[in-house]
């Protein structure tokens, strides 16, 4: 009987070191051009990023978007969703898996010459 309490307290501490939650860290660099490679703005318009992965969602307008990322869990790689709206219309959805303590840089070209202002 002793054994299999001390093999149970054994076995708490075991699975209690094991969820210990770490904070996952890394940069992320986004640069969005239209298709000739030009800074993609119009007007006061800038395309919408938007990042969303486990424990993390943010939503920017920028052209040149840099993020860290600071996301509590116990995997050395994650995987992130990425949405690039430009005058509300999706031009851009992909994936990406960025590994802990990394330092990533994306250029996306996007095509918007179908995107149309209807007045």
């Amino acid at each position: 009987m002793r054994q299999y309490s001390l093999c149970l307290a054994l076995l708490a501490f075991v699975t209690s070191a094991s969820l210990v939650v770490a904070v996952f860290t890394a940069n992320l660099t986004v640069i969005i051009l239209d298709c000739d490679g030009s800074e993609l703005i119009y007007g006061n318009f800038k395309p919408l990023l938007k990042l969303e992965g486990d424990g993390y969602s943010i939503a920017r307008e920028c052209n040149h978007c840099n993020f860290s990322l600071n996301v509590e869990t116990n995997s050395s790689t994650l995987k992130f969703n990425l949405t690039i709206k430009w005058m509300g219309v999706t031009v851009y959805r992909g994936a990406l898996t960025i590994d802990n303590k990394s330092s990533t840089s994306l250029q996306l070209k996007v095509n918007v010459s179908r995107v149309k202002l209807i007045a």
